[in-house]
């Protein structure tokens, strides 16, 4: 499919959602669910925080789509609930945090980590692990969501400028943590 095709279908399909089409709602979340999965699972560690926040993102979307006011921003407009998703789990976890004390940090290392330097797209995906969020975000959704870059600033409330210098910072530092731990 054309990408311009692609883009009226996913308006269409926008429209339909609008009017409460239960059919079209179920497309959308097919179309949408391991992206956004992937995306959230990139900038929150627990897996069953990712599938909350997943849970959490879809509820919004479905109560919200209906002011969705340009359909064609659909793509902007669910990564950028998915990230206001995050960013309330995080104000959340943050006051847990406070009231119970710091969690476990040895609860977070891959037990098999010694695997990750033989096999480079896990080495990659522990990179991208090592990496500050804010880095790991951009390059998520630039290269892996391929998402361009005033699409990112406009999920991320960011400039554009913004962006471009944490792409270019995070490539560097990803290119240097990789480069460190491949002993091959």
């Amino acid at each position: 499919m054309s990408l311009q095709k692609k883009d009226i279908y996913l308006e269409l399909l926008v429209l339909r959602c609008q009017q409460q089409d239960r059919q079209a709602l179920e497309e959308l979340v097919k179309l949408f669910e391991k992206r956004l999965y992937y995306y959230i699972r990139r900038l929150v560690d627990d897996e069953s925080d990712v599938w909350n926040i997943l849970q959490e993102t879809w509820l919004k979307v479905i109560g919200s789509i209906g002011r969705l006011r340009e359909p064609k921003l659909i793509t902007v407009w669910l990564y950028r609930i998915a990230r206001n998703s995050i960013v309330d789990y995080r104000r959340g976890k943050y006051a847990k945090a406070i009231e119970y004390g710091p969690p476990d940090m040895l609860s977070n290392i891959p037990e098999d980590a010694e695997q990750m330097k033989f096999d480079n797209i896990r080495l990659i995906h522990h990179a991208l692990g090592r990496l500050s969020a804010s880095h790991r975000e951009v390059l998520t959704l630039h290269f892996l969501e391929a998402l361009p870059v005033e699409a990112i600033a406009a999920i991320t409330g960011i400039s554009i400028g913004t962006v471009k210098s944490r792409l270019f910072y995070a490539k560097q530092n990803l290119k240097q943590i990789i480069k460190s731990e491949d002993l091959s």
